[in-house]
């Protein structure tokens, strides 16, 4: 039993040094809508009874010709502050549109409230990132699939004076956007909503992604260890 052992430990770092060599062949960048600054901003976010805004969010679809299976492996937007004051917070959602009549319903991804601000009482332009560690510290890998809404909701930004909101862009140089935004109403559920005066809601932001461990890395990974047990086997 522990000479099995070994061989496993030994195939564990085969498979460990496969895998990432896969992955780090490619690192496609699948959504861009950070190049075409429209010039507006979106801060229609309505404060609620507890505290926090309305979650709003943007569906977008990647771009993945090849159709390939791809895991999250870094997430930005941009945002714009005024005035503020240092306890501001936001929380980013991930949803299939799943829900009734194509709203956000299963969530495949949720950041949780983190600390996000600019100089008190400056102008500020800024971007959340989340990036490899971020996201192995929230858990599990986030499967992409090639169209999703992602959301973002507001805490502590209520003091008088203060502003926030997401950059506009449009249209996107890699994947798409649906011009109009889903707005999560604590009273009413998700709505689909448009700007008054016609801005497209198409907010700045990134996605990178990573394939999957392709078939072919998976089937090198079991010969190894098929070999490294044949070897093992015949020297007892």
């Amino acid at each position: 039993m522990k000479s099995l052992f070994k061989v496993f430990a030994i195939g564990g770092v085969a498979a460990g040094m496969l895998l990432p060599i896969q992955r780090a062949s490619a690192q496609p960048l699948v959504y861009n809508n950070s190049t075409n600054l429209y010039g507006g901003v979106f801060n229609q976010f309505v404060p609620t009874w507890a505290g926090v805004s309305h979650e709003v969010g943007d569906e977008i679809f990647l771009s993945n010709p090849n159709n390939a299976t791809y895991q999250l492996s870094n997430f930005d937007f941009e945002y714009f502050g005024s005035g503020t004051s240092g306890n501001e917070q936001v929380r980013v959602r991930f949803y299939l549109n799943d829900g009734a009549n194509g709203a956000p319903g299963t969530k495949f991804f949720d950041s949780g409230l983190i600390n996000v601000s600019g100089p008190s009482w400056q102008t500020t332009k800024g971007t959340v990132v989340f990036g490899p560690s971020d996201l192995l510290w929230l858990g599990n890998p986030v499967i992409l699939p090639n169209t999703f809404t992602w959301t973002v909701q507001l805490s502590g930004t209520t003091d008088p004076g203060e502003d926030w909101g997401l950059y506009i862009y449009t249209p996107p140089t890699l994947g798409n956007s649906y011009t109009s935004y889903w707005n999560n109403d604590p009273m009413n559920g998700w709505l689909l909503s448009v700007s008054e005066n016609g801005m497209p809601m198409d907010f700045g932001a990134r996605v990178w992604a990573v394939p999957e461990p392709s078939g072919l890395a998976l089937g090198i990974t079991g010969g190894l260890l098929i070999l490294l047990l044949r070897t093992r086997t015949s020297r007892h």
